[in-house]
């Protein structure tokens, strides 16, 4: 089966070629889907095989992710499904949590960076450039090391010292910028200069790299559960989960479940953050301006979702709650989902013959 490389815009519905330099809808400014030739028959074969395959990690799904031959994994992807009974009987709906802290750098970013650093080995890059708050380019670097491929990170200077720590531990540089807008200015002019590969969370690899979550979750749609709630910072994200639900409604007769997009309510704003201000156990979301959260909002609406807003105090409510229910232990950004679950059903969007 040859896969045919090219990407269309969801929004104004135009087709480029899959490029290296193109992230973003260069028109209308919306993340571009790859499109890939294949058949009904060949789309619901990779799906139904990928189970027994889990051992390849998101590889599992290769015949699904626009690079031409299986990348390196270091064990990212078939997380656990968790089941919290005491939470589920206390707020009386059926909630399962997909555990993404057991990826190989703690979070589901792994799931992109596998598939973007492998691209960017296959395009014959040997170094790569990010912008982001952290996570992102730690992710990236890790298996950029796999790769033999050189890192460079520009970073806001008000980063987490433990972030700093990682990637100088994976042998990156650093530089340290005023702001993330910098960072992504200074990645790009930087690899205009040069051959280097830039690496941004919009870009389409990256996308359909964290939408093979999704693909996982099959067998509890079928089994009816009907919202899948999500984090929302930039609303990268959200826009991988539209798209491998998407796909699975298009490709395998599924039911489109609805998308409960979870976003953190009053953050302090990074511009009026002084040397006293205390660091936020939630910097992975406070990107606030963003063309693609305008976007996503109309992707919910297709899925007759709901964008929910949650405070710092009521997910570490919530986290502690977990915790003391069910004996799960995880970071604050991980159970801004579950908070938002709760928040929705409090308000009557959820009812208890949700899932």
């Amino acid at each position: 089966m040859s896969k045919v490389f090219k990407v269309f815009c969801p929004i104004c519905q135009r087709i480029f070629e899959l490029r290296t330099d193109l992230k973003l809808c260069p028109f209308c400014g919306s993340p571009l889907f790859v499109y890939y030739e294949i058949s009904y028959t060949e789309f619901q074969k990779c799906i139904e095989n990928s189970k027994y395959n889990y051992d390849l990690g998101i590889w599992s799904f290769k015949c699904l992710l626009p690079v031409k031959h299986c990348g390196k994994s270091l064990g990212e992807g078939w997380t656990r499904v968790i089941d919290v009974e005491n939470i589920s009987k206390l707020y009386n709906v059926r909630i399962a949590l997909k555990n993404e802290s057991i990826n190989p750098t703690g979070t589901f970013i792994d799931r992109g960076a596998a598939v973007d650093v492998c691209y960017a080995f296959e395009n014959g890059y040997s170094s790569i450039t990010t912008a982001s708050l952290g996570d992102f380019s730690i992710s990236i670097a890790a298996y950029a090391l796999h790769y033999n491929i050189k890192t460079l990170h520009f970073i806001p200077k008000d980063v987490e010292i433990w972030k700093l720590y990682r990637l100088i531990l994976l042998n990156s540089d650093v530089k340290c910028v005023d702001s993330y807008k910098e960072a992504v200015e200074r990645a790009l002019k930087r690899c205009l200069r040069g051959r280097c590969y830039t690496s941004l969370s919009p870009s389409p690899t990256i996308i359909d790299g964290y939408r093979t979550l999704v693909f996982e979750l099959i067998e509890y749609f079928r089994k009816g559960f009907n919202w899948i709630a999500i984090p929302v910072g930039e609303g990268v994200f959200a826009t991988a989960i539209f798209k491998g639900i998407n796909e699975l409604s298009e490709y395998m007769g599924l039911d489109m479940p609805k998308i409960l997009a979870v976003r953190i309510k009053d953050l302090e704003p990074k511009e009026l953050k002084t040397s006293y201000s205390l660091p936020s156990l939630f910097s992975e979301l406070e990107i606030s301006e963003s063309n693609i959260l305008e976007i996503i909002k109309k992707f919910i609406e297709i899925s007759n979702g709901f964008i929910v807003n949650v405070d710092e105090s009521t997910i570490l409510r919530i986290a502690n709650e977990l915790a003391r229910r069910e004996g799960l232990i995880i970071d604050p950004i991980g159970i801004a989902s579950l908070a938002g679950v709760i928040e929705a059903r409090n308000n009557n969007l959820i009812d208890a013959n949700d899932k």
